[in-house]
């Protein structure tokens, strides 16, 4: 199995995990204090794309309220590639975001997220052990 899919059934597994751990009325009936912090980790190759439109982002919000979710993770630098609005890597997923969802999506994700009482978190990759030309 290419190690992509088994990144990719890795961030499945950990998605399914959070929203089926604690069913909705363990969540919503526990005190503050007592209730389990949850987290997502959202990559840039799931096929969701959710930096790649409003309506994704938007969807992932929907689903951290219904879940309980208060943290997410959202991987924007891989593979020497950027995926927000830098001038000292590759931009090209950056300009592919703004091409597809006309705005910076990353800044629209992180307006809501704080809307909504979630915290957002950027997940950077810096030393990747996938196989690298370079």
């Amino acid at each position: 199995m290419a190690m992509s899919k088994k990144n990719l059934i890795l961030a499945a597994f950990v998605v399914l995990w959070c929203s089926f751990a604690l069913g909705p009325g363990d969540v919503s009936n526990a005190s503050s204090e007592h209730r389990p912090r949850l987290g997502v980790w959202i990559t840039v190759f799931s096929p969701e794309e959710v930096l790649y439109s409003k309506e994704n982002v938007d969807r992932l919000i929907r689903t951290c309220e219904k879940s309980g979710i208060r943290d997410i993770y959202i991987q924007v630098y891989r593979a020497d590639r950027a995926y927000y609005d830098s001038r000292i890597t590759d931009r090209e997923p950056y300009e592919k975001i703004l091409s597809q969802a006309g705005e910076d999506t990353l800044g629209y994700l992180i307006e809501k997220a704080a809307g909504s009482g979630l915290d957002v978190h950027a997940w950077v990759n810096l030393l990747s052990m996938a196989p690298n030309a370079d």
